[in-house]
């Protein structure tokens, strides 16, 4: 997870719920997210991530690399909850004006995890789509609360798998 504010010192993050709706029912989690610079104005930062829902949970810690203004890879390790615990992960920020791609990838423990949500931003609007294994493909809409960072975020999106079995995820976020 990438919040795209590795620039300035200090702490940053957001606290989200995403319910995920789908024809199992729903499934609520709540995620917190981390992060900062080691020196002000540094290149190199910190990250931390967790996450929590009904019977599984994980958390993650790793280093991260502002590569350029428009590019930020992270690498982390952690643990989950599943019998084989050890879980790594590996993150990409890209983006350039009102443009942005997130690739999340995990593995270890559970299995291979992956989510791309691609945004560009209209005002206080964000339009995009969204990836995420084995849920499948589809559009991704968000508003912004306020017009800059941080603030609240309220985003939507339906994904279709490749049995055209459709899951709506619902986020609320307060980043900080």
């Amino acid at each position: 997870m990438v919040s795209q504010s590795s620039s300035a010192q200090g702490i940053t993050g957001f606290v989200e719920n995403q319910p995920q709706l789908s024809n199992d029912g729903r499934v609520g989690q709540v995620h917190l997210y981390l992060e900062g610079t080691f020196s002000d104005g540094g290149k190199l930062g910190y990250w931390t991530w967790g996450l929590v829902n009904h019977d599984w949970a994980e958390a993650l810690v790793g280093l991260g690399y502002e590569v350029a203004p428009w590019c930020i890879i992270q690498a982390g390790a952690g643990l989950e909850t599943d019998s084989r615990n050890t879980r790594w992960a590996a993150n990409l920020w890209m983006g350039h004006g009102r443009w942005s791609v997130l690739t999340m990838s995990e593995f270890g423990g559970s299995g291979h995890w992956r989510r791309i949500v691609v945004n560009a931003d209209v005002g206080r609007w964000g339009f995009g789509g969204m990836h995420q294994n084995d849920q499948g493909l589809g559009p991704r809409v968000e508003y912004r609360f306020n017009s800059g960072k941080p603030g609240a975020i309220l985003w939507a999106a339906t994904l279709v798998n490749s049995d055209s079995v459709a899951t709506v995820y619902i986020g609320t976020r307060l980043a900080f």
